[in-house]
């Protein structure tokens, strides 16, 4: 994977009938969306690729919303799609249980992106 690309977690095409299949990181999101089933993209916050990556994919207020240091739990509509962001106990070993850990997804008919911080079970 070249050195400006992120890499994911986990990346799927799912089919309509919900069967995903493991898939390379697609290089034009846009150009990726599918008619059938969709592309779900899972990475990490972390990562010091995926900010300039996703501004480079996606509109720039929706690129934002994905990788601001705080979250709240909300639901926006933004441009063609949906932001939301998730918020659960934290059930990594070690941690505190009101830690929070938050999940950040955008979602458009054909794509799915999906980013955290610290693992999240319940995404495993």
């Amino acid at each position: 994977m070249p050195d400006n690309e992120p890499a994911p977690i986990c990346a799927f095409a799912v089919s309509p009938d919900g069967i995903p299949q493991p898939i390379p990181l697609p290089t034009d999101l846009m150009g990726s969306a599918r008619t059938e089933g969709y592309i779900w993209l899972h990475f990490d916050l972390g990562d010091p690729a995926f900010a300039p990556w996703l501004a480079r994919q996606l509109p720039m207020t929706v690129a934002m919303a994905l990788v601001q240091p705080e979250t709240r739990p909300r639901c926006d509509r933004i441009e063609h799609g949906l932001g939301l962001n998730l918020r659960g106990v934290n059930m990594n070993p070690g941690a505190e249980a009101d830690d929070m850990v938050s999940v950040r997804l955008w979602m458009t008919k054909g794509l799915i992106i999906s980013a955290r911080a610290r693992k999240i079970w319940a995404v495993d």
